[in-house]
């Protein structure tokens, strides 16, 4: 006998820095209607902006040096997942993402990278 468990996941997607406000806009709009098909609900969103990568990231013949982080707090059942990262897999601007499932979330704890500090924009390319 199989039950249909909603669980709780963290989700880190990061977007080409070129990519524009209507592309990063995108980007979001499929995740949440991924989520609404399966009935889940996005618990919590942040925007971490344009950051510096720990590591130079190529995807197709482009180098990545900088993203948008995009971070989030989603509940739902197990196949939403795998139909997310299926999308942003196959989404252009999308150049890495991570899904985690997490056992709690405690909404008013502060985020640990609300503090941190973004790489400033330099004039190298």
């Amino acid at each position: 006998m199989s039950t249909n468990k909603n669980r709780l996941y963290e989700l880190i997607y990061l977007v080409n820095r070129e990519a524009s406000d209507e592309a990063r806009a995108d980007v979001t709009a499929r995740i949440k209607a991924v989520i609404s098909d399966f009935n889940g609900e996005v618990v919590k969103t942040e925007s971490w902006g344009k950051r510096r990568l720990a590591y130079e990231i190529q995807k197709g013949s482009e180098r990545h040096q900088k993203a948008y982080y995009e971070y989030n707090i989603i509940q739902g059942p197990a196949g939403m997942t795998q139909e997310i990262e299926r999308v942003l897999r196959l989404h252009e601007d999308c150049i890495r993402f991570l899904t985690i499932r997490i056992d709690s979330f405690d909404p008013s704890a502060p985020s640990v990278h609300a503090e941190a500090e973004p790489v400033a924009e330099s004039t190298e390319a």
